[in-house]
C-alpha cells in the first residue's frame, strides 16, 4: 500500500512532519496532552505504586508518557523506532541519565540494556511490532518476576474477521499505510489473550483508557515444553499417503501432498484437520507430549484436540503459537485429559486461520521413568 518495503525505520516522522496541520490526526495539541496526563494519572490506581520501578517504554512517541514517569519517580528506559521521536522525547525529558536511557533502536533491542524491567508499557505501539512471539518472548527473559506489561490504546477488538493482521478499516491507519509507510496490526481480542499465555503472560486487570480497553498482564511460568529433554517414543502418528484417507472436518481450502507431507490451505472460519493413529494406544507411565514438526507462512495460533472416542471437546485440547514464519518448527504440546484405561485414537489439529500450513511429522511422547532406589 505504501509502495516501500516495511522496515521499522519507517516508523517515526520525516523531518518536515513536525506540523500539526500536516497531520489530521494530529497527538501534539496542548489539549491532547493534558487530556493524556490526566489519564496516566487515572491508570496509576490500576497498575498501583511505580516509584522507583525499573520502567521501559516501547515506543516512547512525542514523550508525553516519558515525562510522566520521570515525574513520580521511575527508573524510565525507552527504546524508539524513530530516530525523530526519540529526539523529541530527549528534548523534554529533565534528567541527563534519563535521556542516556532513551535509545533509538528496535523493540527486539531489549537486551542491550542488560537489565530487568520490573514493567514494560506500550501505547500504541504494540501493534507496529511484526513478530510479537518473538518480541513477548524477549520480554519475557528481560523481566523481572512477578513483572508486568501494560497496553494502552491498542487495536485489540472482538470483530476483527482475523486473528491479527491489516484488520482496521478506519482513516488513520490507511494514511499512516499509505503515507509513510507504518505497520499497522490489529488483534482479535481471543487470539491476544492466547498469545500472552503461551509467551508467559496473563492478563490480571482490564480497564478503560481514553475509552478504549487497556490491558495489564502478569508475567507467570512459561507453559512450554523444554525441547531438549529427553523423551520416549510412544507412538509416531503415520501420515496417509492416499488423499481419500485424509480427514478434512472443516474450512480447508484445499489439501495436497507434497513429499510425503501434508499441505493444507486453510480458511478463515476455523480450520480443522483430523490424524488418526494406526493402533489406539493406552496412556503409557510418565507424562505425555504430542511434538509436531511443521511450518507454516506466518505465525498464530495452533490448537490440538484429543480424541479418546467419547468425542472432541475444549476440555481435552491444548493450544499455543506458532511463531515462525516459513521454516520449520518443531512443538511440543502436553496431551490433556489422558486418563488411565483410556485409548488415544487420534488428534485434531486447528491450523492458523488463513494460512498455509505444512505438517511434516507428529510423535506422541512420553518422558523416562526414574525409578526410586532403596536402600
Amino acid at each position: 500500500m505504501s509502495r516501500k518495503k516495511y522496515s521499522f525505520k519507517n516508523e517515526g516522522l520525516c523531518d518536515d512532519e513536525y506540523s500539526p496541520s500536516f497531520h489530521p490526526f494530529s497527538y501534539l495539541t496542548l489539549d491532547n496532552k493534558l487530556v493524556r496526563l490526566q489519564s496516566y494519572q487515572d491508570f496509576l490506581i490500576h497498575i498501583g505504586e511505580m516509584k522507583n520501578k525499573r520502567v521501559i517504554e516501547m515506543g516512547c512517541g512525542m514523550g508525553i508518557l516519558a515525562t510522566f514517569l520521570e515525574s513520580i519517580g521511575c527508573d524510565y528506559y525507552a527504546l524508539e523506532a524513530s530516530k525523530n521521536f526519540a529526539k523529541i522525547t530527549k528534548k523534554i525529558i529533565f534528567s541527563e541519565k534519563v535521556k542516556r536511557h532513551i535509545l533509538n533502536k528496535s523493540f527486539y533491542s531489549i537486551s542491550c540494556f542488560n537489565l530487568l524491567f520490573d514493567i514494560v508499557i506500550f501505547e500504541s505501539s504494540f501493534h507496529h511490532c511484526g513478530e510479537p512471539v518473538k518480541l513477548l518472548k524477549l520480554i519475557y527473559k528481560y523481566t523481572a518476576k512477578d513483572a508486568k506489561i501494560i497496553f494502552l490504546k491498542e487495536s485489540i477488538e472482538d470483530w476483527y474477521d482475523r486473528p491479527w493482521g491489516i484488520v482496521r478499516p478506519d482513516g488513520e491507519t490507511i494514511l499512516q499505510i499509505r503515507l509513510r509507510g507504518w505497520l499497522e496490526l490489529g488483534y482479535r481480542k481471543d487470539f491476544f489473550k492466547e498469545l500472552l499465555t503461551m509467551t508467559g503472560w496473563k492478563i490480571e486487570n482490564t480497564f478503560q483508557f481514553d475509552n478504549v480497553d487497556a490491558y495489564i498482564a502478569t508475567k507467570k511460568e512459561m507453559p512450554y515444553i523444554n525441547l531438549n529433554k529427553n523423551y520416549i517414543l510412544v507412538s509416531e502418528i503415520i501420515i496417509q499417503k492416499n488423499m481419500d484417507e485424509l480427514k478434512i472436518m472443516n474450512d480447508i481450502i484445499y489439501l495436497e501432498m507434497i513429499n510425503g507431507n501434508i499441505v493444507l490451505k486453510c480458511g478463515t472460519y476455523d480450520p480443522q484437520y483430523y490424524l488418526p493413529l494406526q493402533v489406539p494406544i493406552e496412556k503409557p507411565k510418565g507424562n505425555q507430549f504430542i511434538e509436531i514438526l511443521c511450518s507454516n507462512d506466518r505465525a498464530g495460533k495452533l490448537q490440538i484436540y484429543y480424541d479418546y472416542n467419547n468425542g472432541l471437546s475444549e476440555q481435552n485440547s491444548f493450544s499455543g503459537v506458532i511463531s515462525s514464519r516459513n521454516r520449520e518448527e518443531k512443538i511440543q504440546f502436553p496431551i490433556i485429559g489422558w486418563s488411565e484405561g483410556m485409548r488415544l485414537i487420534g488428534v485434531r489439529i486447528d491450523p492458523p486461520d488463513g494460512t498455509k500450513f505444512t505438517l511434516i511429522h507428529a510423535k506422541i511422547l512420553t518422558t523416562p521413568v526414574v525409578k526410586k532406589r532403596h536402600n
